[in-house]
């Protein structure tokens, strides 16, 4: 028996393509999840006297330090607490909500907060010192992905109230956050004679601001 298909019947290839469903990808979310509570975690992080459970697996795939830091003979410890300095609280946290969720963190917020990156103006000066500091652990913990993104949102942010505090970081950081650094050698020489000015300015090694200002030239 042949069935004739008028016009009017809907064909398969219409069918197939007003049924296909959007799927969005749950998996940082659910890594996130983990995170935030803390079940089945293998190491403990102290920072400040706060402490941060984390899952070893997560972090050595996501940082070639993290992974040297957490295998040989520190696998066979049955105590896996980790003391870490020069960091904050608030800082660590947003590095490991990234290094789980792969989202843009707030390093402004306080630490074990759920929320998404935002900042008022008031907050401003605050945050683009978290956005320094955390700028200096994505380069400590060698999380380049995460380096991208606080080497341009604090080019976002520099201003004439905040460039040396940047330039004094930046440094620290080089050269691991080229465009910055180009950014900022720029930004320098655009405004030399204000920046010479500036308080905090006199207050910069002789060499850190020679290093920045002639930046450009050795890119």
């Amino acid at each position: 028996v042949r069935v004739k298909l008028d016009e009017s019947q809907i064909k398969a290839s219409d069918l197939l393509k007003s049924s296909k469903v959007s799927v969005d990808s749950t998996l940082g979310l659910d890594l996130f999840k983990i995170l935030a509570t803390g079940n089945n975690s293998d190491v403990l992080f102290s920072v400040s006297g706060i402490l941060f459970p984390a899952h070893s697996l997560v972090l050595c795939a996501r940082s070639s330090v993290f992974s040297s830091m957490l295998s040989g003979p520190w696998k066979e410890k049955t105590k896996r607490t980790i003391e870490l300095a020069e960091v904050t609280p608030r800082v660590f946290w947003a590095l490991l909500k990234f290094l789980y969720d792969g989202k843009t963190p707030n390093p402004s917020l306080p630490p074990k907060s759920t929320a998404s990156a935002s900042a008022s103006a008031e907050e401003q000066e605050d945050s683009i010192q978290s956005w320094l500091e955390l700028m200096l652990t994505a380069d400590r913990f060698n999380v380049p992905e995460l380096l991208k993104i606080c080497e341009n949102t604090v080019m976002e942010l520099v201003d004439m109230s905040n460039v040396c505090g940047c330039m004094e970081v930046v440094h620290r950081c080089l050269p691991s956050v080229p465009h910055l650094g180009l950014f900022l050698s720029h930004f320098a020489m655009q405004n030399l004679a204000e920046i010479k000015q500036l308080e905090e300015f006199q207050r910069l090694d002789a060499t850190l601001i020679k290093d920045i200002l002639l930046f450009s030239i050795h890119m």
